[in-house]
This record gives C-alpha cells, structure tokens and sequence, in this order.
C-alpha cells in the first residue's frame, strides 16, 4: 500500500493480505496477476545470499515441492481471478522456468506462455494469457 502511494497509483491498484491457497478474490475479477512467490527450495539454501537469508522471513523466501508449492498457488489463483484475456506474470527462480512454463500449459487454461530473461540473461519470470 505504501509503494502505491509513492508511486502515485494508490487510486487504480488494491493491495489485499490472504491466503495464496484460497485468495479473496472473486472470479474472473481481474485482468492482470502479477506474483513474486517464495520460490526457494530448501536443497537450495546454501545458494542464498547471506544478507537476504539472514533478513528475510523464512517463508517469503522459501516454498515446499522444489520450491513450486506457492508458484502452483499463484498459478491457480490466477486461472480463478483472471478474466479471459487477462495477464499472469510469475517471478521464479532461473532453474525453475521449465517447471512454471509446464505448470501454465498443464492447467490448459493459459496460452502464450513465454520465459523471460532478467539483467543477467536468467530465466527469471514467466508470463502467460489466460484463454485466447
């Protein structure tokens, strides 16, 4: 909410606290899904700066099953929220992108699904269009 407020867009944006496993969202409400997860497993701990592992709770960094559990969350949660056209973008972590891209195309609902590449030419996030 305060980074609304910075950036001046408090009026076109809602910032909601839930559950990721059941979001308050109704259903075919939004057009764009935007999700940086906790997206760690925990085989890759040792691979994690000691600055963020030492600042961060330990749940906003790391999730169960290889560290897709939230990743499948965000994804289901969009399918449900999403209107038909509408955006997911999914932030993930650069080994991961295969995995998320399969998660999208299994459920059958997303189409045009693309790996993008961050600053450092990793396959970081993973967009995809609901429908269409």
């Amino acid at each position: 909410a305060t980074n609304a407020r910075l950036l001046g867009v408090q009026n076109r944006a809602t910032v909601l606290r839930g559950d990721m496993q059941h979001p308050p969202l109704k259903a075919e409400s939004l057009q764009l899904v935007v999700s940086n997860p906790p997206y760690i497993a925990e085989a890759e701990r040792h691979m994690v700066m000691d600055e963020v592992l030492y600042n961060e709770p330990h749940s906003a960094l790391f999730s169960e099953n290889n560290g897709l559990l939230h990743l499948a969350a965000a994804i289901k949660t969009a399918a449900h929220a999403l209107q038909n056209g509408g955006w997911v973008l999914l932030e993930h972590g650069a080994a991961q992108a295969k995995a998320v891209h399969d998660l999208l195309a299994e459920s059958g609902i997303f189409k045009k699904i693309e790996n993008k590449r961050d600053i450092a030419q990793l396959d970081r996030c993973t967009l995809a269009r609901k429908g269409l």
